[in-house]
């Protein structure tokens, strides 16, 4: 009986051992991959925030030129937004739309086909309605971001770059996969979102989504950055996991241990 006894209370440990190296390899390959969705994602921001910048720069060369006298120098704006688009190839377009007439009429375009009416139309709204900020309208492959000129209640133009979203956010930086990436306005307009929600694996109950969400460091493009992730149980408990969580340990950095297990139908912690 005794010898019966010593042999289930040795399954009993080895059992309640397993269970907790399990939960324990777990959070640490949770724990990994919230650290490689945060580095991500700052990475991303400073990117994006730094290009963004760029095209407020560009609007203001472009303005001053605009509005340096009574007829913009169109050869000189051409010249000039030519090299803008060879260089920073996500801006895609140059439109300058007069303000001062009873209908849209383009001034300038870079445009190879022809700006068209509703267009013309929504960047001499856009310009007419500023303060002094940039406006952003939302479009198909991105946004327009649109600046009156000169920047004040005698604006005579709606100056607009045409960015291209999905080359505004590429990067050399590889992201998780499964990982959705979305830029939106601050009244969650969507300027872009990539193709990875259809590659997500599916819910598990208990592995919540990793998120980040930072307001693109630009004062005249707040743009929202956000970044999703659903990790599957093969990433967190998968041979793979297993690996990382070992070397983590012989470097000497181990994850954390779990503070608390999650049950998908309960409202509470143990």
């Amino acid at each position: 009986m005794k010898g019966q006894g010593l042999k289930v209370s040795l399954i009993a440990v080895w059992v309640a051992a397993t269970a907790i190296f399990a939960l324990w390899l777990t959070s640490d390959r949770i724990s990994a991959l919230e650290q490689k969705l945060e580095s991500d994602g700052q990475i991303l921001h400073r990117l994006i925030s730094q290009r963004a910048d760029q095209h407020d720069a560009h609007l203001t060369g472009l303005s001053a030129l605009a509005s340096s006298n009574k007829q913009p120098p169109l050869d000189i704006l051409l010249n000039l937004a030519e090299t803008i688009r060879r260089f920073y190839p996500r801006i895609t377009s140059v439109d300058l739309i007069a303000l001062r007439t009873m209908k849209p009429e383009v001034v300038f375009s870079t445009r190879q086909n022809d700006v068209g009416a509703d267009l013309a139309l929504s960047i001499r709204k856009a310009a007419l309605a500023s303060t002094g900020a940039l406006q952003i309208i939302p479009t198909d492959s991105g946004y327009l971001l649109v600046k009156r000129s000169p920047n004040s209640d005698a604006s005579r133009f709606g100056l607009a770059l045409n960015i291209d979203a999905r080359k505004l956010v590429e990067s050399d930086r590889e992201l998780s996969p499964g990982t959705t990436l979305k830029l939106e306005t601050q009244d969650r307009r969507k300027v872009f979102q990539n193709e990875a929600s259809t590659e997500q694996p599916p819910s598990t109950g208990f592995l919540q989504p990793l998120g980040f969400e930072k307001t693109l460091g630009s004062r005249s493009q707040p743009l929202v950055l956000s970044l999703e992730s659903r990790a599957s149980l093969a990433e967190v408990s998968g041979p793979d996991a297993a690996e990382t969580s070992a070397a983590r340990i012989l470097v000497g950095r181990p994850g954390p241990l779990p503070t608390s297990i999650y049950f998908p139908q309960a409202d509470h912690r143990i």
